[in-house]
Order: C-alpha cells, then structure tokens, then sequence
C-alpha cells in the first residue's frame, strides 16, 4: 500500500519554519566551533578571563545545537548534518590559528550578529505560522546571543581596541567601527609650551647664580639678591 510519508517530509522540510530552523542549526553549529577554536588558542594577559567566557560559551551552544535539532525532528524535519554542508550554510568564516584576543573577540561579535539575526527570522516565521513552539526556542536563543554579545563588546571597551580585524582576511567590519578607550589619555604639550613653562618657572639659586654669588645666570627668573651670600 502507497503511504504520503515521503512526500509529507519533503514538503514539511521546504517550509519556511524548517528554511529558518536549519538555518539556525548551522550557524550555532559554526559558532560553537569557532568559539571552541577562540578558547584553545587565545593568550595573553586576559587568558583565564576570555579561556572561561570562551568555555561557557561553546558548552551552551553544543547544548543549543542539539535542541533546535530535536525541534526540527518534531516538525518532522530531518536537520542538516555534515561539517561541510553545515560550514557552507552557516557562511561563517572560520579563525586563524593565532590571534590577539580583541581579535578572536571581535570575531565572535560577528558571528553572534549573524546567528541572532536568523535566530529573529526564526522568531518571526514561526509566529507567523502559528508554531509556538518553534517560536519558544528563538526567543530563548535570542536572548542568549543578545547578552552574549554585550560582554564581548564590553570586553572589547574595557581595551579600547578598534573592532575591525585588518589582520583576517574576510572578517566583516563591525557596525560600531571604533571604540575609545575608557581612560582619558593625557596629553603632552608641544615643545614650545614646554621651553615656556621651563623660561618662566623659578630656578632653585644653586641652580641660578653665577659663580661670583652676585649675578644670575641667563634665563634665571629670580633677582640678583637672592645670590647674596647669607
């Protein structure tokens, strides 16, 4: 006897809920590698902050990936799989071996942007469909990539670095183009306000006076009177 249930599959996994919900598998997919990536080989002073945030971040999106799977399987979809058929979905470019750790940061904004704003698309096709269910798990994800995304920016501050990434090839440039760092710089006067405050500036005496103790020596501000002997 002929069943529909291939046909029925098919049709369900070419909707726009299942379009947006394997979208959202590839990008976690991608970002909870590259995030993987970020904590093995970050270095430097912030090593132990950003080695843990790094830990936190990829155990939450291994734990993320499997249930946007499991809610595909229940909108009878059968998830994408495959490194690279996932890597070519997700269209997120992966790190190099090495780099600052602004860097690797400023990499993972990207990402998160990227993954939040389908997770949004998600959100939006599945109220639009009336799946609720569906539409539960995006608020969720948004939420998380949302906060995410502040400490990483704020991390990105709190060094004042600039968020571009000149250094890897076909980084996209973060929106917020420069930042500038919390603390002031103090700022050293030019050479002629220098040699204006030294000229004007009262010289010690032993420092000032001739060797006769009667004159002062040139650009000396003090009188002849203060070389008098005692």
């Amino acid at each position: 006897m002929k069943t529909t249930t291939q046909t029925t599959a098919k049709t369900r996994h070419t909707t726009p809920v299942a379009t947006a919900l394997q979208q959202l598998l590839a990008d976690s997919y991608a970002l909870m590698s590259i995030t993987h990536h970020a904590h093995w080989n970050v270095e430097g002073p912030d090593f132990f902050q950003l080695h843990s945030a790094f830990q936190e971040q990829y155990e939450n999106l291994f734990e993320a990936i499997d249930d946007i799977a499991e809610q595909a399987r229940i909108i009878d979809v059968f998830p994408v799989g495959g490194l690279a058929t996932l890597a070519k979905q997700a269209g997120i470019d992966e790190l190099p071996v090495t780099a600052a750790a602004k860097d690797f940061v400023a990499a993972l904004v990207v990402a998160h942007e990227k993954t939040l704003a389908d997770a949004i698309t998600l959100r939006d096709t599945a109220e639009s469909a009336r799946d609720l269910e569906t539409q539960d798990l995006a608020i969720g994800r948004i939420s998380w990539h949302g906060k995410t995304l502040w400490m990483l920016k704020s991390y990105l501050k709190s060094t004042g670095a600039r968020v571009r990434a000149p250094s890897l090839p076909g980084w996209r440039t973060i929106p917020w183009v420069t930042l500038r760092s919390a603390t002031p710089h103090r700022r050293t006067p030019p050479a002629c306000a220098r040699r204006s405050v030294r000229s004007t500036t009262a010289r010690r005496p032993s420092t000032c006076c001739s060797a006769n103790s009667a004159t002062t020596r040139p650009n000396c501000s003090i009188s002849p009177s203060s070389c008098a002997a005692p």
